[in-house]
């Protein structure tokens, strides 16, 4: 794990990679223990020539028309046709849930106008018949506009990046804008290998947004690390009466947005596990996922399997702006986990990098926040054929 630190009188930033805590079995300074108390970190070449041949990237836009554009839009409340196709019939349908294990509720088809809706869905057909256009419009219609409780000069906006399965190496080849702008814009400085807590995303992420252990382990020195919560506990239980760090932000003034662009939620359900039955955030993305998965038309599920040049990622960053957007006035937590991108891939991420930085500029320059960063990227070190080009921490 990577990280990186500054601070300053308007601005602070944290920047970090992690890698899961497995043994590396395929590096041969690795030794097979319960704990290691003098481990030398090696220094991993990430451009070492022979990891080309597993450089696989996944892209499924490669060969996309890039100068396709989407028949309808979605702005300031109103939704319109665009596209100058012609015999076509264009419509929308609102999709919505009142907590996050309701049924979804779908709205009739209704023609262009004014919509509130948060997750809007629009189709068009050829001859009235033939599905030719599917696509999930998202926009930010602020909740609960009172008075600030609290001072946003006093209380920066906090934003998580995390990007799932990269390590430390894998994200300097494929991010490196983004690691160099964060350390010259934000002055960054780097904290190397700072170990997990657990082996996989979800009993890493238990602990550090409840503060409980789930998963047992050593420390340095062979001090067992105790487990907190047992799986019934977590995973087997509805989470909304434990205190999380979402509702600590909100409790003083927050506003909050969870943006996980896997439809099973990561940190949550992960799939099989209970989760949060209700809203524990302002904002929520799960709703998409569930559309483009499960109850949007047959032509709106594949909209992002790359034909329409349109991936899950570039979804949730749209939704991620229009949050910061809609309450440039309050400070604002958000926690961002990008899990398709480099799950599978070794060069996923590749993708990101010029999207996330023209992102941070754009906002940067409308004073839409003061930008605190964590950007955490984790690697799953268990593909042992190329675990020996990016080290997996003891």
């Amino acid at each position: 794990m990577t990280s990186f630190f500054s601070d300053s009188s308007t601005q602070k930033v944290i920047f970090s990679t992690s890698t899961t805590n497995y043994t590396n079995l395929t590096n041969p300074r690795a030794t097979v223990t319960q704990y290691n108390d003098n481990c030398e970190i090696p220094k991993i070449d990430p451009w070492d020539y022979t990891v080309i041949p597993f450089l696989d990237e996944g892209d499924r836009t490669k060969n996309c028309n890039r100068t396709w554009k989407p028949y309808t839009e979605l702005a300031k409340g109103k939704w319109k046709i665009v596209t100058k196709e012609q015999n076509l019939t264009c419509k929308a349908r609102c999709h919505t849930w009142t907590s996050l294990k309701s049924p979804v509720n779908i709205t009739d088809w209704f023609p262009p106008g004014p919509t509130d809706c948060e997750f809007l869905e629009t189709a068009c057909w050829k001859n009235k018949t033939e599905e030719v256009y599917g696509y999930i419009h998202t926009q930010i219609r602020p909740k609960n506009l009172e008075k600030p409780k609290i001072k946003k000069k006093d209380h920066p906006d906090v934003f998580v990046f995390l990007v799932d399965s990269v390590a430390t190496g894998m994200a300097r080849r494929s991010l490196p804008k983004t690691l160099g702008y964060l350390k010259t814009k934000f002055k960054a400085v780097e904290f190397p290998f700072v170990s997990p807590v657990a082996a996989r995303s979800q009993v890493n992420a238990v602990p550090l947004w409840f503060g409980k252990q789930v998963e047992a382990g050593t420390q340095k020195g062979g001090k067992t690390i105790k487990v907190d919560w047992t799986e019934e506990e977590y995973c087997k239980t509805f989470l909304d009466n434990r205190t999380d760090m979402f509702r600590g932000f909100e409790k003083i003034g927050y506003k909050t947005a969870y943006i996980d662009d896997w439809s099973s939620q990561t940190l949550t359900n992960n799939p099989d596990c209970k989760g949060f039955q209700n809203f524990y955030t302002t904002h929520n993305f799960n709703l998409f996922n569930k559309i483009s998965d499960w109850t949007g038309l047959k032509i709106t599920k594949k909209h992002l399997n790359g034909q329409f040049c349109r991936e899950v990622h570039q979804s949730a960053m749209e939704y991620f702006e229009q949050f910061a957007e809609a309450y440039s006035d309050y400070p604002k937590f958000s926690w961002n986990w990008f899990v398709h991108l480099a799950h599978s891939h070794l060069s996923g991420a590749d993708r990101m990098d010029t999207p996330m930085v023209d992102m941070f500029r754009r906002n940067v320059e409308k004073v839409i926040f003061q930008i605190e960063i964590t950007e955490k990227v984790e690697k799953s070190c268990d593909l042992q054929k190329w675990a020996q080009y990016d080290f997996c921490g003891p």
